[in-house]
């Protein structure tokens, strides 16, 4: 190993032993800080002198362009500590006198099925029951770092006998139950491209790793009410914000109304017991009862 492997080593080593699940890095022209968060709560400050060769070697190993040193991108990887293989997600900014970075260890608990998700047995039910849905949108919604994405993909092994695709930027986890596709728009490689592609292969459900655009939504939209489920994240504080939201991107309010079959929100809360996740699930009639509200408050 060469000494920045060594020090990379040592750094994840700790916060492996710490249970962190995001490493900040935060440099100025002649400073820089690595800070130990979990769960949005600061841990501890982690001492290192070779903070500018760790971020560079982080940047490499993550599959950044190089070259675009001043554009924001993110990256991922896997790598083994103590035996164990860990999936990483790192990004990174930077401006005129500053770049910051997280590097989030997404598997730091092992969470690999629904049930390991969802403590509540008649929420589990609710959400087998939305996920077996031969069409339309189910959303699956939250803040940064509450788990959406992992309820997402653990609720998709559910469905053992269906053809799943995935579009992700990046992928941050390997998932053997589907076939998941890495969007690339620097190789032309978009989401409307890639969808134009994996609809030849007859998918049941496709997943989209994020809703973040306009475009996004009319993708989903055009593929939920052509017949096929479509699942996906929205970052959001409620289930009233995500269609809010999906109003704000662009989505008519007609078409919400007959292709969204389900939205999960989930907000995590950190106590001296321990993370709980508090879950809210609401389907076809009550969604439309929210819209339908929408619309009244509207016309008032």
């Amino acid at each position: 190993m060469t000494h920045i492997d060594i020090v990379l080593n040592d750094l994840l080593i700790k916060a492996v032993s710490l249970s962190i699940s995001d490493i900040h890095f935060d440099l100025l022209k002649n400073s820089g800080k690595i800070l130990f968060r979990r769960h949005k709560h600061f841990v501890e400050e982690y001492p290192c002198s070779a903070i500018v060769q760790v971020f560079e070697h982080l940047r490499f190993i993550a599959g950044f362009d190089l070259s675009k040193g001043n554009m924001p991108q993110t990256g991922s990887f896997s790598y083994v500590v103590d035996d164990i293989v860990y999936d990483f997600r790192f990004a990174s900014i930077e401006t005129f006198n500053r770049k910051h970075a997280v590097l989030r260890i997404l598997n730091m608990n092992q969470i690999d099925t629904l049930n390991d998700s969802v403590v509540l047995k008649t929420q589990q039910k609710q959400i087998r029951k939305l996920i077996k849905e031969s069409n339309g949108i189910i959303l699956f919604c939250g803040k940064t770092g509450s788990g959406k994405s992992t309820t997402l993909f653990n609720a998709s092994k559910e469905l053992m006998d269906h053809q799943i695709f995935s579009l992700e930027n990046p992928i941050e986890r390997i998932h053997d139950n589907c076939v998941q596709i890495e969007l690339n728009e620097t190789l032309g490689l978009n989401f409307e491209e890639a969808l134009s592609q994996l609809l030849r292969h007859d998918p049941d459900v496709i997943i989209l790793g994020e809703i973040r655009s306009e475009e996004d939504i009319r993708q989903c939209i055009r593929c939920g009410l052509s017949g096929h489920l479509v699942m996906s994240t929205i970052h959001s504080g409620s289930i009233q914000h995500v269609l809010n939201r999906l109003i704000d991107l662009g989505a008519r309010i007609y078409d919400l109304k007959h292709v969204l079959k389900g939205i999960i929100h989930q907000e995590m809360s950190v106590s001296n017991a321990g993370v709980s996740v508090k879950y809210t699930i609401e389907g076809a009639k009550e969604i439309q009862a929210r819209i339908e509200a929408f619309e009244s408050s509207k016309e008032n």
